[in-house]
């Protein structure tokens, strides 16, 4: 398999970007407007652009001895628009990249990137739509060669479109319990090399968490149903309910029970897929800074194990967790960030020109 060493300079409107194959890359052009921004209200538009000369000794990732140099020009204008008005929030991030082989043609191409995301507030404190969408290219096939980004003409490569609309209906039982009802429509659709493939789904769930009386033992309860229809004709199903409660001894220490029931539909090599299933754990917390959950469990698959840890200082924070469960590849599609806007704790992360 080829390895690789690059160097990279380029402008400060996006961030520097590695091959990853046999190269060596230097940006020799670079230009852009990285925050000529117009404000209106609360409300950003940020346009953006640069230009960058790579040269790679195996454009294609072939093995060696049939190695292809070449050079690739990139041109890559974009912008992005934040928005936060009283009862919406959104973000819009779009990125056109343009390729340009000097001694291929074939490969040349035109890409386009973007990710779309927001809420809105439709009825005050009590229904809400959540919206979002993204259009990217990842590798096609994961044994097949490949590159981590679009340079290396390797023909590995495939646009992923992701779409989604959620309706949300929030209600407060004072301080009994609070109601979350969440239905779901999303389409996941991949085109390679004018193949389309398809998947839609409609989840629903709802979620019933304590309130402000149970501040000793609180306890959650979801319900949540999933169906995929894929466009060969098959149709995938995820069934499942759980229950949780937790008890404070102590400020310091704690236990946590979780258990259910669940039923799916999937193609796996395994021939058990619902069952009961539970989980059980202790927590705790020696500072408000500095907490500790682990334990147990047994689900369909098997034993399972989960742990979370965090600690804040001054000026940093920690963390670490572990979980075993279920998921897709287009469920990990839909949950992909192609621009961060928090980091793993949920925390904001800010734009360091425009705060």
């Amino acid at each position: 398999m080829a390895t690789d060493t690059a160097t990279s300079i380029m402008s400060s409107s996006r961030p520097a970007r590695r091959q990853a194959a046999c190269v060596a890359t230097l940006s020799i052009a670079a230009l852009g407007f990285s925050s000529s921004s117009v404000e209106a209200e609360e409300w950003i538009l940020s346009p953006r652009i640069s230009v960058t000369q790579t040269y790679s000794d195996n454009i294609r990732l072939q093995p060696e001895g049939q190695e292809q140099h070449d050079f690739v020009t990139s041109i890559e204008p974009g912008f992005f628009v934040r928005g936060t008005g009283r009862r919406l929030r959104l973000n819009l991030d779009y990125n056109l990249e343009a390729l340009a082989y000097k001694r291929n043609d074939d490969p040349n191409a035109i890409r386009h990137q973007l990710q779309l995301g927001g809420d809105a507030e439709l009825y005050e404190r009590i229904l809400f739509l959540e919206f979002d969408g993204s259009r990217s290219q990842e590798n096609s096939g994961a044994i097949e060669t490949s590159g981590s980004d679009n340079l290396s003409a390797s023909g590995n490569r495939t646009d992923v479109t992701t779409m989604s609309v959620t309706p949300i209906l929030r209600h407060r039982f004072g301080g009994y319990a609070d109601l979350e009802s969440r239905y779901e429509l999303n389409l996941v659709g991949t085109d390679t090399n004018g193949q389309s493939t398809s998947s839609s789904a409609r989840r629903s769930s709802v979620e019933f968490t304590s309130g402000d009386y149970f501040t000793r033992a609180p306890w959650r309860v979801t319900f949540s149903n999933n169906r995929v229809t894929n466009s060969s004709g098959t149709v995938d199903r995820f069934r499942k309910l759980e229950g949780e409660v937790r008890y404070r001894f102590n400020r310091k220490y704690g236990v946590v029970l979780r258990g259910g029931q669940e039923r799916n539909e999937f193609a796996s090599t395994q021939a058990d897929q619902d069952g009961r299933f539970w989980e059980a754990g202790l927590t705790w917390t020696p500072s408000p800074r500095t907490s500790l959950e682990g334990g147990v469990g047994r689900r369909f698959f098997g034993k399972n194990m989960f742990l979370t840890f965090q600690h804040r200082s001054r000026r940093m924070t920690y963390a670490a967790s572990f979980s075993e469960d279920i998921t897709t590849s287009r469920q990990q599609q839909l949950e992909r960030n192609l621009v961060p806007l928090e980091d793993a704790l949920g925390n904001p992360i800010l734009d360091p020109v425009l705060g």
